[in-house]
């Protein structure tokens, strides 16, 4: 093993150990986190900014295991993007009426701009601190001027006209040539 993945090997592990101290969770993590390595008493004052950095030259199996100072859990903190509850798979933003309408079972789709690659399979639809578990069906491309009622009634609208409005609201941008993605789901139980 070289050099470089071993440090990056090492710094993988750093992180790791930070965010178990602060009780985050790392999406996709498989390697149980370990509790972090206690530092050695100092033979000498030193200052907590001061990181301490093994020779360069020292083989690998001689490193010492990296210290960690507490750090404030504020300091740490994911961005406000993202929710530090898990989520499950695939995360989609969607407005409080679209969750009105979702938990009522009036809505089956949500429609985004482009063409999107989303997976197959759990996902969570997310309007401000509610979180609906939903299994991702099936996707469709289609131009926004060819939006019909049948997509429009799976998201929830009367007609085709009123879920392009609703969309223009999001996307003014919109032009009758974008592609768009009508994601179709079903609610987990």
């Amino acid at each position: 093993m070289n050099k470089t993945n071993l440090k990056n090997r090492q710094l993988n592990r750093h992180l790791l150990s930070m965010f178990a101290m602060n009780g985050l969770l790392i999406a996709g993590c498989s390697t149980a986190p370990q509790a972090p390595t206690p530092a050695p008493a100092p033979t000498a004052p030193q200052t907590p900014a001061t990181p301490q950095v093994p020779p360069a030259a020292a083989p690998a199996a001689a490193m010492p295991a990296p210290t960690l100072a507490p750090v404030a859990k504020a300091s740490v903190a994911p961005p406000a993007t993202q929710p530090v509850k898990a989520l499950q798979g695939t995360v989609l933003r969607i407005s409080p009426e679209s969750a009105q309408r979702i938990l009522a079972g009036k809505q089956t789709s949500t429609t985004r701009k482009g063409i999107r690659a989303l997976p197959i399979g759990p996902a969570t639809l997310l309007s401000g601190s509610t979180q609906i578990p939903i299994e991702i069906t099936h996707l469709t491309h289609v131009k926004f001027a060819d939006l019909s009622d049948a997509d429009a009634r799976t998201g929830g609208m009367a007609s085709a006209a009123d879920l392009r409005d609703s969309l223009l609201k999001f996307n003014p941008d919109l032009k009758e040539t974008d592609d768009m993605t009508v994601i179709h789901f079903r609610l987990m139980k």
